[in-house]
């Protein structure tokens, strides 16, 4: 039996949802063939090699049967609005694949191969998994589900895992825009940005086809009411999925780009939702309307200074349907639009808030040189920009330290000197005793966070308001302690005789 033959007879043997070993499929073939020449076989065939610790435990799988697996996942996932799983859900899942076992975690060559096609995606949170398809197929009264599961066969007998995928897109929209006039066609493909011509006002296609701006705006419509129609829609849906397949999953598109604005267009053309993220220049694909406006109401001079931290907060808090990749492409773009449009004084309260207290600002300007080195700048100008009012930065007392208002500190009303003096004046007042020096610090901590030990001490005993009496008690500058009247010594004399009749 040569080689063709061998592998022909494997490909009847594994047409079906599992994972063989070796010695499985050498069981099958029932020949005196060598286990090296059958893996050898076996690499250049349509088998997807899945690694194990223990080389006798290799496993393996047809590549359109891992595809159907993969696509009944996401199929699934679509029904139950599941769009993300752990990494022990999915190695529990896969698993099913073997006849006997199970994996501890999904074979690495299997999540690789589904990330290529946008059937899975891996997360920045290392111990998750997203299905970006799964939301897509979720979307639109299930005739994305529909569609998608009707023609699960025929990628696999297109294998469109090996093939280029942008000639079958452009077959496809040509076949889409056949089904309409041709002048509408044109029209709506020059709206979208299709077209080669830069041609996208009404005005000038009406002066290209001879026509009044009305009247090319009731063609443009007549496209798009004749959208329900699922018939004439057929052809884009598939260029869609297609064009999924082609991107790896990935959801972000470009603004105003022929790109962009191809992928821009499948997505309204077949009513699937699209984001624009206008100052990111970017919009996203897919999502519903509570996290696009969860999305949409966030300001994007967030203090964020990394794109680690970025990647947490789409993780962990909005938790978005997105694919790796488009999450760090998401995160660049914030970052490169933080670094362009914010001013210097949200740079400099990001470089303070990342530093996480309060700070004198000859450190402030180092971090804010480390986060933007394209962007060096000097303490005298940084000291200026942190001193300027009615920003969330406060000077707290301290010479040249400042903190954030969102901490709790604000910009004392008055100096140090002034503040103990009140604390005494109001103390002594209300108590007629001299005011003790822990006391004022006591005091002190209503109006300051934060006073060097060296200040306080010069603030009370060098204070021209205050004065102190004993060690380390205090009464206000005025205050004149009366001396006491000497008793007359005729006085004490009867004193002391009334004294001994009473012993």
């Amino acid at each position: 039996m040569d080689a063709k033959e061998v592998i022909d007879e494997l490909y009847s043997y594994a047409s079906k949802p599992r994972a063989f070993t070796a010695e499985d499929l050498l069981a099958f073939l029932e020949n005196d063939i060598e286990p090296e020449l059958l893996r050898q076989i076996l690499a250049n065939s349509k088998f997807l090699k899945l690694c194990s610790p223990y080389p006798d435990e290799d496993r393996y799988i047809l590549d359109s049967e891992l595809f159907m697996w993969f696509s009944r996942l996401n199929l699934r996932l679509a029904k139950y609005k599941q769009f993300r799983l752990t990494r022990h859900q999915v190695a529990s899942l896969i698993s099913n694949l073997l006849s006997k076992g199970k994996w501890n975690d999904a074979p690495s060559e299997a999540i690789k191969w589904g990330e290529a096609l946008g059937l899975i995606s891996s997360c920045h949170d290392k111990e998750q998994y997203v299905f970006p398809l799964a939301r897509i197929l979720r979307l639109n009264n299930r005739n994305l589900s529909y569609i998608y599961s009707e023609q699960i066969m025929n990628y696999c007998e297109l294998r469109i895992w090996e093939i280029p995928l942008s000639k079958l897109i452009n077959e496809q929209i040509e076949k889409g825009f056949a089904r309409y006039n041709k002048n509408i066609a044109y029209i709506v493909q020059c709206r979208e940005g299709l077209s080669d011509r830069k041609i996208d006002t009404l005005q000038e296609l009406g002066s290209l086809f001879n026509l009044s701006r009305e009247r090319v705006r009731q063609l443009e419509a007549k496209f798009w009411d004749w959208r329900g129609r699922l018939n004439r829609r057929f052809p884009f849906y598939l260029a869609f999925f297609y064009d999924f397949f082609h991107e790896s999953g990935n959801l972000l598109i470009e603004n105003k780009s022929p790109k962009g604005a191809f992928r821009s267009f499948l997505a309204k053309c077949i009513g699937i939702p699209c984001l624009e993220l206008r100052r990111l220049n970017v919009s996203i694909i897919g999502l519903l309307p509570k996290e696009a406006k969860l999305l949409q109401n966030e300001k994007w001079d967030l203090p964020w200074i990394n794109k680690s931290e970025i990647f947490n907060y789409f993780d962990f808090n909005l938790r978005l349907p997105l694919s790796k990749i488009d999450v760090q492409t998401l995160a660049y773009k914030i970052v490169q639009f933080r670094e362009k449009y914010l001013s210097l004084g949200k740079k400099a309260y990001i470089a303070l808030r990342s530093i996480g207290r309060p700070a004198h600002y000859s450190e402030i300007t180092k971090r804010f040189n480390s986060i933007w080195p394209n962007n060096q700048i000097s303490e005298i100008n940084i000291h200026n920009c942190l001193s300027k009012r009615g920003n969330n930065i406060v000077w707290i007392g301290i010479k040249g330290t400042f903190a954030l208002r969102e901490w709790g500190f604000e910009r004392p009303s008055n100096t140090l000197f002034k503040t103990i003096e009140d604390i005494v004046q109001k103390r002594f007042k209300e108590t007629k005793q001299p005011v003790p020096f822990s006391v004022i610090v006591a005091e002190l901590g209503k109006y300051r966070k934060i006073v060097h030990p060296q200040s306080l001490l010069i603030a009370t005993h060098s204070n021209p308001g205050i004065k102190m009496v004993l060690k380390d008690l205090f009464v206000p500058r005025e205050f004149k302690i009366e001396p006491s009247e000497a008793i007359p010594a005729e006085e004490l004399d009867e004193l002391f005789k009334e004294f001994r009749k009473s012993i």
